[in-house]
C-alpha cells in the first residue's frame, strides 16, 4: 500500500491514467470472474430445442394444376379484355409450392385450401426428405383450410396443439415454414395483435416467406397456435405483418376431416350483423362503443329458435367479448353443433344472457335437385330449391330465395351464367318453383331472356339458340 499511496501523492488528482489504474487495483479476482454459461452459451443455444420439435412436423407441399389463360390480339388493350370472344382460352401447366404440418402420426396433414386449390397431382415432401403423394380430404374456401392424407406412412411426428384462445399480445412466436423443397426456414417475432375484420387471425411481426403459406406458428414452447396463411402486403402499408388461422378453428377442422366430412359443417348463425361504431352506440345510449348488433336473422337460424332477434347487441359469446361481425363468426365456427352457447346481449338498453344451441343449416325446403333433360339449349342445367344450406353452401345473401342455378352446362357458360345464380324471370315468366323452370324451357323458340340475381345485384342474360 505504501507504493499506492507513493504513486497516488504524486499523480495529479484528476488523471485519467490514475484513475483506470486504481479501478484495476481495487476490483478483486472474484468479481472478474465469467459465467460463459449464463451468457454466451444461452444466447447461441436460443430456440433450438423448440426449432428441433417442430421441424419434423412441417412438410413441403407441391401441386401441379391447370390454368385458363385467355389470349388476344387486344390484350395489352383494357377495353377489349372484357369481351373473351376476341381471344382465345388456353391451358397451361402451374406448378405451386407450400408449407404444410402434420396433423396427425397416421399421415393428416393441414395447410391452407389456396396452396392446393384445383391441384391435379400434390406431392408432400418430409423433413427426411421422403416424397409421399397427397390426396385432398376435405377443403375450405371461406377459411382458408386443407386437409391431405398421406397414404402407406405412420409414426410420423407431429405438433402439440394449443389453446388459441389463451396467446398474448407480447408473445413470442416462430414461424416454421419449408417453402421451396430445399429446406425449413424458421423466423421470430411477436404476436402483435388479433385481427378481426375480413377474418380472425392471429397477427405476427415474425416474418412468413413465399411459400410458407401453410406452415406452423408456434409458442417458445413448440406448440402449434396457428397455421400461417398471409402477410400484408407493401400497397397497405403494413409491410412485414403477417397472419395465422388459430389452432383452434384448425383443431376443429382437422377433427372433421379424420372422421370423414364431406364439407367442413360450422354451425350457422344465420344472422347478419355490423359493429358498434362510435355514433352508434350513442344513438343507442352505450357508455362506449361494444358488441355488434343484428340487422336480420333468418327464421330457421338456431340462434332465432334460442331467443336472438334482429336489434339485439352480441356484446359476449361465452366469456369472450364480441367486437366484430368477423370475431362473432369465428366464435361460432369453433363450436360444435349441439353446443349450448351463452350470449350475453343488450336488448332495449337492458343487458340480458341468451342460451342458444348450435346446429347446421337446415334442408329446408329440401332442395328437389333437377337436372333439365330436354334437348333444348337448357338440356343439362341443374337446379335446386334455395334453403339455408345452399345458402351457406354457395354464400348466397341471407335473404336468399327461390330456384338456384347448380351448374351450368357447357353451352350456358359462355352466356355468363354462373352456379349460385337466382332465376327470377325466363322469358318474361316469373319463376318461383321447380315446376316453373321445366315447364318454360320446353318452349318452341329460339330467343330467350334470363334474368337472374347474382349477390346483391340483378343482370339479365339474351342469347339465340
Amino acid at each position: 500500500m505504501g507504493f499506492l499511496n507513493s504513486w497516488l501523492s504524486a499523480r495529479p488528482l484528476f488523471d485519467v491514467h490514475r484513475c483506470l489504474w486504481l479501478l484495476v487495483l481495487l476490483v478483486t479476482p472474484a468479481q472478474l470472474e465469467c459465467h460463459p454459461s449464463d451468457s454466451g452459451t444461452e444466447l447461441r443455444s436460443g430456440y433450438v430445442d423448440v426449432v428441433q420439435t417442430a421441424l419434423p412436423a412441417v412438410v413441403n407441399i407441391s401441386a401441379r394444376r391447370i390454368v385458363e389463360t385467355w389470349t388476344s390480339p387486344f390484350a395489352n388493350e383494357p377495353f377489349w379484355r372484357f369481351f373473351r370472344q376476341h381471344g382465345q382460352v388456353r391451358q397451361r401447366v402451374e406448378n405451386s409450392l407450400g408449407s404444410g404440418v402434420i396433423a396427425s402420426s397416421d399421415g393428416y396433414v393441414v395447410t391452407n385450401y389456396h396452396v392446393v386449390e384445383g391441384a391435379l397431382e400434390i406431392l408432400v415432401e418430409l423433413s427426411d426428405r421422403r416424397e409421399v403423394e397427397a390426396r385432398v380430404v376435405l377443403v375450405d374456401r371461406r377459411f382458408d383450410l386443407a386437409v391431405l392424407k398421406l397414404d402407406e406412412v405412420a409414426n410420423l411426428q407431429t405438433l402439440t396443439m394449443r389453446d388459441s384462445d389463451t396467446l398474448q399480445i407480447g408473445e413470442l412466436v416462430l414461424a416454421v415454414g419449408n417453402p421451396f423443397g430445399i429446406g425449413q426456414t424458421v423466423s421470430s417475432g411477436i404476436v402483435s395483435g388479433f385481427l378481426a375484420s375480413s377474418g380472425y387471425f392471429v397477427q405476427t411481426d415474425a416474418p412468413i416467406y413465399s411459400g410458407n403459406s401453410g406452415g406452423a406458428l408456434v409458442d417458445t414452447k413448440g406448440r402449434l397456435v396457428g397455421i400461417n396463411t398471409m402477410i400484408q402486403t407493401e400497397e397497405g402499408n403494413l409491410r412485414g405483418i403477417g397472419f395465422a388461422i388459430p389452432s383452434n378453428l384448425v383443431e376443429v377442422f382437422v377433427e372433421q376431416a379424420r372422421s370423414g366430412a364431406q364439407r367442413f359443417n360450422v354451425p350457422w348463425a344465420g344472422i347478419d350483423a355490423m359493429g358498434v361504431e362510435r355514433s352508434l352506440a350513442q344513438d343507442l345510449g352505450m357508455e362506449r362503443p361494444s358488441g355488434v348488433v343484428i340487422g336480420t336473422i333468418h327464421r330457421e337460424s338456431p340462434l332465432w329458435t334460442g331467443g336472438l332477434r334482429p336489434g339485439d347487441i352480441i356484446i359476449r359469446v361465452g366469456d369472450r367479448d364480441i367486437h366484430t361481425p368477423a370475431e362473432l363468426r369465428y366464435r361460432i365456427a369453433i363450436g360444435r353443433p349441439g353446443d349450448t352457447v351463452q350470449f350475453g346481449i343488450l336488448r332495449n338498453g337492458r343487458a340480458r344472457t341468451i342460451n342458444a344451441r348450435l346446429g347446421l343449416a337446415s334442408e329446408n325446403p329440401p332442395r328437389q335437385t333437377t337436372t333439365i333433360d330436354y334437348l333444348t339449349v337448357f338440356r343439362g342445367l341443374i337446379i335446386c330449391n334455395v334453403n339455408p344450406a345452399t345458402i351457406v353452401e354457395f354464400e348466397l345473401p341471407l335473404d336468399a330465395r327461390g330456384i338456384m342455378v347448380v351448374e351450368v352446362p357447357k353451352q350456358l357458360s359462355g352466356i355468363g351464367l354462373m352456379s349460385g345464380d337466382i332465376l327470377l324471370r325466363i322469358n318474361g315468366r316469373r319463376i318461383e318453383s321447380i315446376r316453373d323452370v321445366v315447364s318454360v324451357v320446353r318452349s318452341n323458340t329460339r330467343a330467350w331472356e334470363v334474368e337472374v340475381r347474382r349477390g346483391s345485384w340483378k343482370r339479365v342474360f339474351r342469347f339465340r339458340s
